[in-house]
């Protein structure tokens, strides 16, 4: 895990058609985007946007999260212009399904800059595999972008790790605080920035251009601390609650990825039972000629350096799911499903590259 694959974008350009891929996934997502419908979270989201819009208000808070603490104000004022310059309800649903869809183009430069373009589209298309994700199409609201933020914070990892200097780590400072506007619970992905942070050198000044932006852009955090700090209740952390989440994460893990694919197979396939069995079983093998290619890298020691690397990759992405579950399980007594949206983009790079290698594990 001491280096990633050598940088193939400079020599084996993206072509043409995988762009093309990409951008219809998009175009899918936005003819899709207004048939969401609102929630109590899109009726105050569209509150705030329109006060904006219509220079009423100006909120510095942004949207509650477990009754305990806001975000910022960025989501709403994201949600502004489509007010402003159409006035529509279709319009911002429309300019959430792009800021959700731009998953797509930007899978296919994270997995093209680690590994080639092959990679990328792979992960395009894992990436749109019914996943708990599948869920955000339903309705939206900030939780719709966790997919891209969570993207291009693989984005700002990879730029780190090749070139460490201080305009890399104020971009890692940024893709965090970007993260956790789309859901806090994305702060138990962050770890590699550690490791990035101790390995790159000038670690004063590069770490603090990695934490100024995050602790700036959470002071919605800071000015509701006192509130958490005073509502009378104590918050212990036992032995035995340590035991019970560590016992739990492996099933969570579970449950995220197998039945939030499966209950988006039943909303694809609208309860038609054959349907359901086809799909099911196109998923299936797709997911074990996936562990198979990763089985075959994992175990076999002979392939050279870049073999070497592209285990190191599975490695960090076996690492981030599982530690994703577990600390995810730590931060509220119940987890509710778009608390695990994390999990979705890791995983998926996870398969793309267990069927990148799968024909090399065969031979």
């Amino acid at each position: 895990m001491n280096s990633l694959p050598a940088n193939a974008a400079n020599n084996d350009p993206i072509p043409a058609w995988a762009w093309v891929f990409a951008f219809a996934l998009v175009l899918i997502e936005l003819i899709a985007a207004p048939f969401a419908a609102a929630t109590l979270d899109t009726a105050r989201d569209l509150h705030w946007a329109h006060q904006i819009a219509s220079a009423q208000d100006f909120p510095l808070l942004g949207p509650r999260i477990a009754d305990s603490f806001h975000l910022t104000s960025l989501w709403f004022y994201l949600l502004a212009p489509p007010l402003l310059l159409f006035g529509s309800l279709n319009a911002v649903s429309v300019w959430v399904g792009l800021l959700a869809a731009l998953q797509y183009p930007l899978a296919l430069l994270l997995g093209t800059r680690l590994v080639n373009w092959r990679l990328g589209c792979l992960f395009v298309a894992t990436l749109a595999l019914p996943s708990l994700a599948s869920y955000t199409l339903i309705t939206w609201t900030h939780i719709s972008v966790v997919g891209t933020a969570v993207v291009l914070f693989g984005l700002a990892l990879e730029r780190d790790w090749r070139q460490p200097g201080k305009r890399s780590a104020l971009w890692l400072g940024l893709s965090v605080l970007l993260m956790l506007q789309a859901h806090p619970t994305l702060l138990a992905l962050c770890w590699p920035i550690v490791w990035l942070w101790w390995r790159g050198g000038d670690r004063l000044r590069r770490g603090l251009l990695i934490a100024i932006p995050v602790v700036c852009g959470l002071y919605s955090l800071w000015m509701t601390l006192f509130d958490a700090a005073t509502d009378g209740v104590t918050h212990t952390t036992t032995l035995s609650v340590l035991v019970g989440v560590l016992m739990e994460a492996p099933g969570l893990i579970w449950r995220s990825l197998v039945y939030g694919a499966d209950a988006s197979i039943h909303l694809a396939a609208f309860d038609q039972t054959g349907l359901i069995v086809t799909l099911r079983g196109m998923l299936l093998i797709m997911v074990l000629a996936a562990i198979a290619g990763l089985i075959g890298l994992l175990l076999r020691r002979s392939d050279g350096s870049s073999a070497s690397s592209l285990r190191g990759l599975a490695v960090l992405l076996i690492s981030s799911i599982v530690l994703y579950g577990v600390l995810v399980s730590f931060m509220r007594p119940f987890t509710w499903w778009y608390m695990m949206l994390g999990i979705v983009p890791p995983t998926a790079l996870l398969l793309a590259l267990g069927l990148y290698r799968l024909p090399k594990s065969l031979s």
